[in-house]
């Protein structure tokens, strides 16, 4: 099977034939589906209690519009962002953000940075205790961190893509793209020590987002804009129409039209922050 690295960003995803092996992300498309994302971003900054930070990063930053927020809420300091994919880095640009393209795997703190958000991104990187562990290590006395993921393995939508995806016809096409949470998550209690052990007190939490999508095929058009989005671009146009004729009516049938025409969806989100005192 013909294994990639993927470059992480808030993105999520990989894509080995675009852009030298980077991330090919619709920002716009991303932009229409992201009131799930401002919810749990909005959740997981009202957590982080700085007062006056010196720099604020914002590691997946995406396009950037949550990112901006932070800029108004610290106006004093400088906020930047990291995001592997082009498009997002050049939407968030727009917005006004600092942002660099890059792998999250590749940065590390200056000693200055006494804000560090990850949102929506860590779930990508199968090593991420280790990286988490590198980060605070490395952040200075006063500092916070702060990020959150999807943390519903095993529910109705992961379970449908896996099934597919793990199909003979597909699995040695794409079975690498599929986002495993239950493979890449830890338990929660695993953040709490990483946390602890490197002298944060954390705050662990987990709560479950419901939302309202409208419209006959709302939800698959909702997953293309961030979970399919590594197996769509992996795929040419005709295997993406095979693929998604296969998933769409097992995922019609575990999340059915109701009769107002909404589909109903709900996602577990783990919150992660931690707050290192003054050395």
């Amino acid at each position: 099977m013909r294994t990639i690295t993927p470059r992480i960003g808030r993105s999520g995803g990989q894509n080995p034939t675009a852009h030298g092996g980077r991330t090919v992300w619709n920002s716009e498309k991303y932009l229409q589906h992201s009131d799930a994302q401002s919810r749990a971003f909005e959740d997981l900054s009202a957590r982080i209690d700085a007062r006056s930070p010196r720099r604020v990063v914002d590691l997946g930053c995406g396009p950037g519009d949550l990112t901006a927020a932070l800029s108004r809420r610290w106006p004093q300091a400088v906020v930047s962002g990291v995001d592997s994919s082009p498009d997002m880095v050049a939407k968030a640009r727009e917005h006004g953000v600092q942002a660099e393209l890059g792998d999250i795997r590749d940065w590390s703190p200056t000693a200055d940075t006494d804000v560090l958000l990850c949102h929506t991104a860590i779930h990508w990187v199968p090593e991420h205790p280790e990286l988490i562990s590198s980060w605070l290590s490395d952040l200075p006395g006063g500092s916070w961190f702060g990020m959150c993921s999807p943390d519903d393995a095993g529910d109705g939508i992961h379970s449908l893509v896996e099934e597919v995806a793990d199909r003979p016809h597909w699995r040695e096409l794409i079975s690498d793209c599929v986002l495993r949470l239950g493979e890449v998550m830890r338990p929660p209690d695993v953040y709490y020590d990483l946390l602890a052990e490197r002298g944060f007190r954390p705050e662990v939490w987990q709560s479950r987002h419901w939302r309202c999508l409208y419209g006959e095929d709302a939800l698959l058009n909702d997953l293309e804009a961030a979970p399919l989005r590594p197996i769509k671009a992996r795929l040419d146009g005709e295997q993406w129409e095979a693929f998604r004729a296969e998933f769409a009516p097992l995922l019609r049938k575990e999340y059915p039209l109701r009769a107002d025409g909404t589909t109903r969806l709900s996602t577990r989100m783990l919150f992660v922050v931690g707050h290192r005192a003054q050395r």
